[in-house]
């Protein structure tokens, strides 16, 4: 743009990212969300090329997981989280949910059988949302102690009497694919714009 501007150095680069405070602005949702919650692998590569030539690639890696709550209408991902690997999908749900401001009002959630967990559906019936998340293979009902129970046996009873693939089409569970094509996003844009000593798996 032929424009005289001062570029700074690679190193001073690195040295000031680590204290570099990034906040992105969010939108805040004009009408109750559908939300998408889904989580993906990540594999960071930490090993230098005298490392490599010296002893070898290392047989363990480091991974870390990637939580996203994503909003069906719009596609945006309006909550995440970055946890170690050894941290359970369903475990995150909560601290993802309390990003979202207490005003925006959740109709309905979508997830995968890894969330179908009690902690799972406490935190979205806290939040006032409906979980259609398809129970494990011989889920039984559960006992009703809490009110969110309901929810998910009416999921175990409809799939007994009609089979799961009659109750995906009538939630629409097919809406669980947009998470999918969000992970795509980032991962198109991590291997194309990030440095490349992170990539996804």
């Amino acid at each position: 743009m032929g424009l005289d501007l001062p570029t700074p150095s690679y190193t001073q680069i690195c040295r000031r990212q680590a204290t570099l405070t990034v906040a992105i602005p969010r939108r805040k949702a004009e009408r109750a969300r559908h939300i998408v919650i889904d989580s993906t692998g990540l594999k960071v590569y930490g090993e230098g090329e005298w490392k490599v030539r010296r002893h070898g690639i290392s047989k363990r890696h480091t991974w870390r997981k990637l939580h996203l709550t994503v909003d069906a209408d719009t596609q945006e991902i309006v909550a995440s989280s970055l946890t170690e690997n050894d941290a359970g999908d369903c475990e995150v749900v909560g601290e993802m949910l309390e990003r979202l401001e207490v005003a925006e009002s959740i109709t309905q959630a979508d997830a995968d059988g890894a969330y179908d967990t009690r902690e799972t559906y406490r935190a979205l019936s806290e939040r006032g949302a409906h979980a259609y998340i398809p129970p494990r293979e011989n889920a039984r009902p559960w006992k009703e102690c809490e009110g969110f129970e309901g929810q998910r046996n009416d999921a175990v009873a409809a799939i007994r009497a009609h089979g799961k693939a009659q109750w995906k089409r009538e939630v629409g569970d097919h809406r669980r694919s947009l998470a999918e094509t969000v992970m795509f996003r980032i991962k198109t844009f991590t291997l194309l714009g990030m440095p490349q000593s992170v990539c996804i798996d």
